[in-house]
C-alpha cells in the first residue's frame, strides 16, 4: 500500500475516465469493500445521466476518489 502525504502534488495524480454506468459496473481495483461500493446499485443509478465517472488514482497505483461529471444541455 502506497503512503499518501498530507500534500498531494497535481502530478502525482492520474485521472481515469469510465463511460457510465457500464464500465464503472465492470472496474476492479483490489479492494474489495471499494469494489464493492463502486459496483453498488446505488452508486449506479446515481451515474445515470452522467456522461463520465472520472477515477482518481495516486502515483497511477493507489485509488483514492472519484467523481462523476455531469453534462448538461
Amino acid at each position: 500500500m502506497v503512503d499518501i502525504p498530507p500534500t498531494i502534488l497535481e502530478s502525482d495524480l492520474f485521472v481515469r475516465d469510465l463511460k457510465c454506468p457500464e464500465e464503472l459496473q465492470c472496474f476492479v481495483c483490489g479492494d474489495d469493500e471499494l469494489d464493492d461500493f463502486l459496483q453498488s446499485e446505488a452508486l449506479i443509478a446515481c451515474t445515470e445521466g452522467t456522461s463520465k465517472t472520472h477515477l482518481v488514482y495516486y502515483k497511477n497505483v493507489t485509488l483514492v476518489g472519484f467523481f462523476l461529471y455531469a453534462m448538461n444541455f
